[in-house]
């Protein structure tokens, strides 16, 4: 329900991004098992980093560019376009003064867009990143196809984009994860 609430919802890409993103993530935690031993520090890192990546971007459209081809094409200012470039490292420092963050936390914002320093967007995903970075940039990912899917797809659909999306064999087993986090989660909301 609230998926759909967020969805429908008259407020801005980012807004449902951002809500998205910890929704699935919540989804998923449960399954990766890096999470195990610190699973509440993990989730409200993740939290932390789903409401600040973002959060430097101050137009509509902004958080909607995700590799470089968006980059290079878009429709903004010289400015605005660098804002946009360097806008996880931005964020990431912004965290850094936010009161409880943590560098766990302030490292998913820098790389959730695929780049370890946080400047720029890249067109193929590396393996250098932190695995818990890989996580989150592949919720991330999701989220982006899930937020612009067309009515007459499924989430079989969605899923299949994701990993066919994927080069390297991390970034499919966090796509399988989020996968089965999802599917298990609305197969306990059916049998109740």
């Amino acid at each position: 329900q609230f998926i759909s609430a967020c969805l429908i919802h008259p407020t801005s890409y980012s807004f449902k991004h951002l809500n998205l993103i910890g929704i699935f993530g919540y989804m998923a935690a449960p399954l990766v098992e890096m999470m195990e031993e610190k699973r509440e520090q993990y989730l409200k890192d993740f939290i932390y980093a789903a409401y600040f990546h973002d959060i430097i971007l101050e137009k509509e459209g902004m958080a909607e560019i995700h590799t470089k081809h968006d980059w290079v094409n878009c429709e903004f200012s010289e400015k605005e376009k660098n804002l946009i470039r360097d806008h996880a490292k931005l964020a990431s420092d912004l965290l850094e003064k936010f009161p409880g963050s943590s560098k766990n936390a302030i490292r998913l914002v820098r790389e959730h867009h695929g780049v370890p320093n946080g400047v720029g967007f890249v067109d193929r995903k590396v393996g250098t990143l932190d695995e818990a970075s890989i996580f989150f940039d592949s919720l991330h990912d999701f989220v982006e196809l899930f937020i612009n899917f067309q009515a007459d797809g499924t989430m079989e659909k969605i899923f299949a984009q994701l990993e066919e999306g994927y080069q390297l064999s991390v970034y499919k087993n966090y796509a399988a994860l989020i996968k089965n986090g999802i599917v298990e989660t609305f197969k306990e909301q059916e049998e109740q």
